[in-house]
């Protein structure tokens, strides 16, 4: 008999490997949107390729904690719905949209072998809005990709987020129609750049400058942290740091930085590196 962290060790490896696939697949979805030219069949089919293993080795990871969980009736119910369709490109890989309204499609099959897994406390709180949250972090984090569709100029961080707003008004209605949350201290209130209401999400972007230092934008944010607090229906927090013609600074050193500064765990960055062309032509 498994003893508990064993068990553990297994919901933890699903929870990893469906994080995993729900992150390669929006921005496989984000890429086709928004960047076909560069990225090309084989691109395309090469990330397929990843999806389909991966989504095999899930199934073969749920089937054994199903077992390992004494579910027999469960376990074979998932056994044979999707046993026999493993190699079927098309059934796997299929689409859908997201319920309630939302624009943006998710893989179809992912959501099914989720499904199997919600009674389970292991599983519940991670898969409620994980769909969501996922499809946002890949737009954020492709924030470049659609300021290049809109032609808008990263000359300032309105402009910046400006050109996220409507397409996340697309999927999240309430960004549109409800104000921003006002978030009050003892003598002023803070409001964050974006919000998704249906989330309880903030967002807060940093346009990093060519020749800006990051830590200073990172410091900002630290401060907006302690400010935006004392409001119950927002408890997860984007910042997106936006880097134009980033030359000097590593990824890997930036977000050093940021562990440093001792983040609230609710509080995630998101770093997008835009390239020159995105400067406004001077003269």
């Amino acid at each position: 008999m498994l003893d508990k962290r064993e068990k553990d060790h297994s919901s933890s490896q699903i929870r990893k490997m469906i994080a995993n696939i729900y992150s390669v697949y929006n921005k496989h979805a984000i890429k086709i949107e928004f960047d076909e030219e560069t990225y090309d069949a084989q691109d395309r089919a090469e990330t397929d390729d990843w999806l389909l293993a991966e989504l095999k080795r899930l199934f073969i990871l749920i089937t054994a904690y199903l077992n390992m969980k004494s579910m027999d009736l469960l376990a074979g119910l998932f056994i044979d719905s999707y046993k026999e369709k493993l190699e079927d490109r098309e059934f796997m890989l299929r689409t859908s949209l997201l319920p309630l309204g939302n624009n943006w499609d998710t893989l179809l099959r992912l959501k099914e072998f989720e499904d199997y897994l919600l009674s389970f406390p292991d599983f519940k709180n991670q898969i409620t809005n994980r769909d969501d949250l996922e499809t946002l972090r890949s737009i954020l984090a492709n924030t470049h990709l659609i300021m290049q569709r809109t032609a808008l100029i990263a000359d300032k961080e309105y402009t910046v987020y400006k050109s996220v707003k409507w397409f996340m008004e697309l999927i999240w209605p309430k960004t549109k129609i409800e104000k921003l949350p006002e978030f009050q201290q003892e003598f002023k209130h803070y409001e964050p750049d974006l919000h998704i209401p249906e989330l309880g999400v903030a967002i807060e972007y940093k346009l990093i400058r060519e020749g800006d230092h990051p830590e200073n934008h990172i410091d900002q944010v630290r401060t907006d942290a302690n400010n935006f607090s004392g409001r119950s229906d927002y408890n997860i927090f984007f910042a997106v740091f936006y880097f134009i013609n980033n030359q000097n600074f590593k990824q890997e050193n930036i977000e050093l930085c940021w562990q440093k500064k001792q983040f609230p765990e609710n509080w995630f960055p998101i770093y997008v590196f835009g390239p020159p062309t995105h400067l406004k032509n001077e003269g």
